[in-house]
């Protein structure tokens, strides 16, 4: 594995919970305007 890899996985590392974050947030948008006009 090269150092420029590893620089970039760490990198990712940083992101994730970021990521996982507005993933959770669109989400729950997402199934609260769903659950609210659905019905």
């Amino acid at each position: 594995m090269s150092a420029a890899a590893l620089e970039r996985t760490s990198e990712m590392s940083q992101e994730w919970p970021m990521f996982i974050l507005q993933c959770i947030v669109v989400f729950g948008l997402v199934s609260v305007l769903f659950i609210r006009f659905g019905e």
